[in-house]
């Protein structure tokens, strides 16, 4: 699993630097109208990337900008999150 948010988190971090509108940008942030069905609502990126890196979407998105922080930052959320699975595993 920790390969998966690796992925994802760093996929974040490179929309999110582009400058400009962007359809790709706007889609991950949910800036898209529309409606969806009826029913339990489905978790968005927005939501993953804040649960991860146990920080606000904008905390996120500020620290982007800078690609060492940033990539430090997506190495120590998954990190915690592996040692966080194996504390429930052994536990």
């Amino acid at each position: 699993m920790p390969s998966v948010k690796v992925r994802k988190l760093k996929y974040y971090g490179h929309i999110m630097r582009l400058e400009g509108d962007n359809l790709e940008k706007d889609i991950i942030i949910g800036a898209v109208s529309g409606s969806r069905s009826s029913g339990r609502p489905r978790r968005c990126w927005v939501q993953y990337v804040e649960d991860w890196l146990k920080m606000t979407i904008n905390d996120a998105a500020k620290l982007t900008g800078e690609s060492n922080i940033w990539r430090k930052e997506v190495h120590r959320a998954t990190y915690l999150s592996m040692m966080d699975d194996l504390h429930h595993f052994y536990c």
